[in-house]
Protein backbone atom coordinates (compact mmCIF):
# COMPACT_ATOMS: atom_id res chain seq x y z
CA UNK A 1 0.00 0.00 0.00
CA UNK A 2 1.40 3.39 -0.96
CA UNK A 3 1.39 6.02 1.77
CA UNK A 4 -0.68 9.14 1.26
CA UNK A 5 1.40 12.30 1.08
CA UNK A 6 -0.31 15.56 1.80
CA UNK A 7 0.82 18.52 -0.30
CA UNK A 8 1.06 22.12 0.72
CA UNK A 9 -0.06 24.80 -1.73
CA UNK A 10 3.57 25.25 -2.84
CA UNK A 11 3.74 21.53 -3.74
CA UNK A 12 5.97 20.53 -0.83
CA UNK A 13 5.15 17.67 1.52
CA UNK A 14 3.76 18.76 4.88
CA UNK A 15 5.73 17.40 7.78
CA UNK A 16 5.09 17.80 11.42
CA UNK A 17 2.87 15.90 13.77
CA UNK A 18 -0.25 15.89 11.54
CA UNK A 19 1.70 14.49 8.58
CA UNK A 20 3.22 11.71 10.71
CA UNK A 21 -0.15 10.82 12.25
CA UNK A 22 -1.85 10.68 8.83
CA UNK A 23 0.92 8.54 7.45
CA UNK A 24 0.76 6.09 10.37
CA UNK A 25 -3.01 5.79 10.00
CA UNK A 26 -2.93 5.16 6.25
CA UNK A 27 0.12 2.89 5.96
CA UNK A 28 0.07 -0.83 6.73
CA UNK A 29 1.97 -2.15 9.72
CA UNK A 30 4.17 -4.27 7.43
CA UNK A 31 5.14 -1.27 5.29
CA UNK A 32 6.00 0.76 8.40
CA UNK A 33 8.11 -2.11 9.80
CA UNK A 34 9.91 -2.55 6.45
CA UNK A 35 10.66 1.18 6.24
CA UNK A 36 11.92 1.17 9.82
CA UNK A 37 14.26 -1.77 9.06
CA UNK A 38 15.62 -0.05 5.92
CA UNK A 39 16.22 3.20 7.83
CA UNK A 40 17.99 1.36 10.67
CA UNK A 41 20.14 -0.61 8.20
CA UNK A 42 21.22 2.53 6.36
CA UNK A 43 22.02 4.31 9.64
CA UNK A 44 24.22 1.34 10.64
CA UNK A 45 26.18 1.55 7.37
CA UNK A 46 24.54 -1.48 5.76
CA UNK A 47 23.19 -1.86 2.24
CA UNK A 48 19.59 -2.62 1.36
CA UNK A 49 19.23 -6.27 0.34
CA UNK A 50 17.21 -5.31 -2.74
CA UNK A 51 20.03 -3.02 -3.93
CA UNK A 52 23.04 -5.21 -3.10
CA UNK A 53 25.23 -6.17 -6.06
CA UNK A 54 26.17 -9.74 -6.94
CA UNK A 55 29.75 -10.97 -6.43
CA UNK A 56 30.73 -8.01 -4.26
CA UNK A 57 31.33 -7.94 -0.49
CA UNK A 58 28.21 -6.67 1.30
CA UNK A 59 27.09 -5.82 4.81
CA UNK A 60 23.35 -6.41 5.36
CA UNK A 61 20.89 -6.18 8.24
CA UNK A 62 17.47 -7.74 8.58
CA UNK A 63 15.18 -10.26 10.20
CA UNK A 64 15.32 -14.03 9.73
CA UNK A 65 11.99 -15.23 8.33
CA UNK A 66 12.67 -18.92 7.87
CA UNK A 67 15.28 -21.46 9.00
CA UNK A 68 15.58 -24.93 7.45
CA UNK A 69 18.01 -27.84 7.60
CA UNK A 70 18.82 -29.15 4.14
CA UNK A 71 19.59 -32.88 4.41
CA UNK A 72 20.72 -33.44 0.77
CA UNK A 73 23.35 -36.16 0.49
CA UNK A 74 26.20 -36.39 2.94
CA UNK A 75 26.76 -32.64 3.19
CA UNK A 76 24.11 -30.95 5.27
CA UNK A 77 23.65 -27.26 5.65
CA UNK A 78 21.54 -24.77 7.53
CA UNK A 79 19.56 -22.23 5.48
CA UNK A 80 18.03 -19.00 6.73
CA UNK A 81 16.12 -16.36 4.76
CA UNK A 82 17.00 -12.79 5.76
CA UNK A 83 14.73 -9.86 4.84
CA UNK A 84 15.03 -6.12 5.36
CA UNK A 85 11.87 -4.90 3.64
CA UNK A 86 13.62 -4.23 0.33
CA UNK A 87 14.34 -7.86 -0.54
CA UNK A 88 15.47 -11.25 0.70
CA UNK A 89 18.74 -13.15 0.71
CA UNK A 90 19.31 -16.81 1.59
CA UNK A 91 22.09 -17.48 4.08
CA UNK A 92 23.71 -20.94 3.92
CA UNK A 93 26.08 -22.38 6.51
CA UNK A 94 27.68 -25.42 4.86
CA UNK A 95 28.25 -28.50 7.01
CA UNK A 96 26.26 -27.08 9.90
CA UNK A 97 23.09 -28.48 11.41
CA UNK A 98 22.74 -25.72 13.97
CA UNK A 99 24.09 -22.19 14.26
CA UNK A 100 23.53 -20.78 17.74
CA UNK A 101 21.13 -17.85 17.84
CA UNK A 102 19.88 -18.31 14.26
CA UNK A 103 16.11 -18.71 14.50
CA UNK A 104 13.01 -17.26 12.87
CA UNK A 105 12.29 -13.73 14.06
CA UNK A 106 15.92 -13.03 15.03
CA UNK A 107 17.57 -9.85 13.77
CA UNK A 108 21.02 -10.23 12.23
CA UNK A 109 23.80 -8.26 10.62
CA UNK A 110 25.69 -10.34 8.05
CA UNK A 111 28.74 -9.89 5.83
CA UNK A 112 29.68 -11.90 2.79
CA UNK A 113 29.52 -12.10 -1.00
CA UNK A 114 26.16 -12.53 -2.71
CA UNK A 115 25.91 -15.19 -5.41
CA UNK A 116 22.93 -16.86 -7.08
CA UNK A 117 21.75 -20.33 -6.07
CA UNK A 118 18.62 -21.65 -7.80
CA UNK A 119 18.01 -18.08 -9.01
CA UNK A 120 17.96 -16.65 -5.48
CA UNK A 121 20.49 -14.24 -3.96
CA UNK A 122 22.59 -16.33 -1.55
CA UNK A 123 25.50 -15.81 0.83
CA UNK A 124 27.53 -18.89 1.79
CA UNK A 125 29.01 -19.08 5.30
CA UNK A 126 28.37 -15.43 6.15
CA UNK A 127 29.96 -13.67 9.09
CA UNK A 128 27.09 -12.71 11.36
CA UNK A 129 26.25 -10.73 14.46
CA UNK A 130 23.10 -11.24 16.50
CA UNK A 131 21.28 -7.94 17.08
CA UNK A 132 19.20 -7.15 20.17
CA UNK A 133 15.45 -7.47 19.74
Amino acid sequence: MTPIVTQSPAGRSRGGVLGRVLRRLTTSETALRDESMRTESTAAGCQAIGEAALRRPVKLRGTVHMVTLNPRGVNRWLEAVLSDGSGEVTLIWMGRRVVRGIEAGRRLEVQGVITLYDGRPTIYNPKYSLLPD
